[in-house]
Parts: C-alpha cells; sequence; structure tokens
C-alpha cells in the first residue's frame, strides 16, 4: 500500500520536511474544502455581518482558491506558470480567511471556517488558525520554491 501510495507523486515528494508539511496541510485543505461543500448552500450564511451578495460571493471565492490550491501543495507536476498561480493561492487562501476573521472578530460576529456542519467557534481561533495555516505554508513554500528551483 505505501508503495503504491508513493507511485503517485513525484519520486522527489517524500523527500524533505516540506513536502511532507505540504501533503499534510492539503489533507487540511481537502478536509475544510469537504465540510464546506457538504451544506454548501448554507455555508455563505457562515460570514455574519456582510451583506449577502458579498456572502455568497466569498464562499464561492474561498471554495474555489482552496480547490486550486491543491497542485501546488501536492507538487503535481505541472506547467511552471499554473504551479506558481496554485502557489499563489495557497497562500491567498488561508489570507482570505484571516481577513475573514478579523473582520468578524472587529464587527463582534462570528465565521465558520468548517462550514455549516460544524459549530462556530469564536472570531479569535479561526484567526489563530489562519495565522498558524499561513506559518506552516511559509515554511512549505519556502522550502518547496527553492528545492524545485534547484533544479
Amino acid at each position: 500500500m505505501k508503495q503504491f501510495i508513493a507511485s503517485i507523486f513525484p519520486k522527489e515528494f517524500f523527500t524533505t520536511r516540506a513536502n511532507y508539511a505540504a501533503f499534510g496541510l492539503a489533507w487540511w485543505t481537502v478536509a475544510v474544502l469537504v465540510l464546506q461543500l457538504f451544506a454548501f448552500e448554507k455555508f455563505p450564511g457562515a460570514f455574519g455581518g456582510l451583506p449577502s451578495d458579498v456572502q455568497t460571493w466569498l464562499a464561492v471565492a474561498i471554495v474555489a482558491v482552496e480547490l486550486m490550491s491543491l497542485p501546488f501543495l501536492l507538487s503535481m507536476d505541472l506547467p511552471r506558470a499554473v504551479r506558481r498561480f496554485s502557489g499563489v493561492l495557497a497562500v491567498v487562501a488561508p489570507t482570505l480567511w484571516f481577513v475573514a476573521s478579523m473582520y468578524a472578530l472587529l464587527s463582534g460576529e462570528s465565521i465558520a471556517l468548517f462550514g455549516a456542519l460544524v459549530s462556530r467557534l469564536p472570531s479569535s481561533v479561526y484567526a489563530v488558525l489562519s495565522v498558524v495555516w499561513l506559518s506552516i505554508l511559509a515554511v512549505c513554500s519556502r522550502g518547496l520554491v527553492f528545492n524545485r528551483n534547484r533544479k
């Protein structure tokens, strides 16, 4: 089973800690995505305090950005421009969550990072989660981009 999983990814995928951390972030992103999409019709309402069209656009944008960040996190062999775009989106996803969390925190509202199925936590928890997500991503991105450019 381990050989099968290893055969799916590029040969250099499991060679650095950055790749393992990126793989963990990919799993985190997929888990968040699945929870958000499971009850997507209720997901835009997770951004309390924003106008209804902004809630809908933000929900669609966040889901799309999270989905399109996966090729970078999984080190897929894609054209350089696509991989870089995916890398930028990998940074945009937690940044959007951080901005939404800070807006909710300052306006006294709450948001739901994990979609409508999981009970809402205080916005400060999501702000901290977003900062941790960005920190791990910074370490991953540095390792992944540096190792990729050395070739």
